[in-house]
């Protein structure tokens, strides 16, 4: 009704809008007062039609003249409802963003800023989980942000610095290592990453989605708006054949694969014979404890302050960068998980038989020498587990015809 109506403000020779309209919001756009109440008392007697009424106490008005804000006092509808008439200092929200006869840039991007950092800091305190933590600043805290993407002027550096900014929060909390791996945040957690959405990309592609709407579209108005500001060149900046998130991650494998530290884990989980997607199970599932997630990491990106780290990467003055425990070998990452004879006995032994108790109770309820299913952490293997079938051993000698050194595996069936 508002389209077929002579109603609307001429934007140029070809182009008029008359409204923009999404859900219950609604803007009038005319040529003066007189249009406007005609376009007003035709939106009230369709509301009363439809049995709904004008929230005028969520209404405004605002007159420009050659540029600039004039009172013209408040306007009287037919009906006798008053709107207000908003001043220069005033705005109003429209679609989350405050704006009068402009957008006001500044104000709006540091409201922004603020709200996604409040949201942030509050999941971050919440007794979420590693991966729920994650999906919350994705799905409530992010969206508040993108959501003026398209609207307001950010530059790279704006977008980086908050990207930046949310690293921060995280290594406030615990949830990041500041040295780990930035690559492996943005990587999908199937690939071993962290699955958190990058603000810098989340932003750009919001801006190429506009772009194509308002390209797809064939009235004046939408074909006028495709050719304003930067929207033309948002397109350009990524391959039509490949989608801009593909370009993204790729690139940031790459990062991740091409560091002389932090590559290592990369090259482990990408050997011929490793299961990806077995290995990235703790993190596809999510149920680890924040900080615990985010000690992991900075393991395997051998970020943890190891007498080799100290001297060679931090470069800080160290006379010894052999084990401080077995004195032996350098003191790396990989020798304490796995090479230092001190610890062999006791550290390696408990997570070696930790696993061997998963496997001890599943082959013994397989085999019906056991039949309730007990936690793993609770678990006691029992030295003999038999019945008429099957005998199973746990952490007993044998006795050989030939003696051998090695008499006492940790499992017999």
């Amino acid at each position: 009704m508002l389209n077929r109506s002579a109603y609307g403000y001429s934007i140029n020779d070809t182009t008029q809008i008359t409204h923009l309209f999404y859900m219950d919001d609604l803007k009038l756009f005319a040529r003066g007062r007189a249009q406007l109440e005609g376009e007003l008392e035709l939106v009230r007697k369709f509301s009363a039609d439809i049995g709904m009424t004008l929230g005028v106490e969520k209404c405004a008005t605002v007159t420009v003249r050659r540029g600039k804000i004039v009172d013209e006092g408040d306007l009287r509808m037919r009906d006798g409802t008053e709107i207000k008439s908003l001043s220069n200092e005033e705005t109003y929200k429209y679609l989350g963003i405050q704006q009068t006869f402009d957008i006001r840039t500044e104000e709006n991007k540091q409201q922004a800023k603020t709200e996604l950092l409040r949201r942030t800091k509050l999941i971050f305190k919440s007794q979420l989980s590693a991966k729920n933590k994650i999906l919350a600043i994705n799905i409530w805290a992010i969206p508040s942000f993108t959501y003026t993407s398209a609207v307001l002027s950010w530059s790279k550096t704006d977008l980086q610095l908050i990207d930046r900014k949310i690293r921060t929060e995280m290594t406030a909390s615990g949830l990041l290592h500041p040295n780990s791996a930035v690559e492996r945040l943005y990587l999908p957690r199937k690939e071993g990453g962290r699955g958190l959405t990058s603000i810098e990309d989340a932003c750009w592609k919001n801006k190429l989605d506009l772009k194509k709407y308002f390209a797809s579209k064939h009235l004046p108005l939408h074909q006028w708006i495709a050719t304003q500001g930067d929207l033309p060149a948002i397109a350009e900046t990524f391959s039509e054949d490949i989608p801009a998130t593909e370009n993204t991650l790729e690139n940031l494998r790459q990062g991740w694969q091409t560091k002389q530290l932090h590559g290592r884990f990369y090259a482990s989980l990408h050997q011929d014979k490793v299961d990806l997607t077995a290995s990235n199970t703790y993190l596809t599932q999510g149920y680890l404890f924040p900080q615990t997630e985010g000690t992991l990491f900075a393991i395997q990106d051998q970020v943890v302050p190891t007498r080799n780290y100290v001297k060679h990467i931090m470069k800080k003055s160290i006379d010894n960068t052999r084990c401080r425990l077995c004195n032996s070998a350098e003191e790396t990452v990989q020798h304490l998980s796995a090479g230092c004879p001190t610890i062999a006995g006791t550290r390696y032994l408990s997570r070696h038989d930790g696993m061997g108790k998963v496997v001890h109770q599943l082959l013994c309820i397989n085999k019906k020498l056991l039949q309730h299913f007990t936690p793993h952490h609770l678990y006691v293997p029992s030295p003999i587990e038999e019945n008429e079938t099957f005998k199973i051993y746990w952490d007993f000698a044998i006795t050989t015809d030939r003696g051998v050194e090695h008499n006492r595996p940790d499992m017999v069936v």
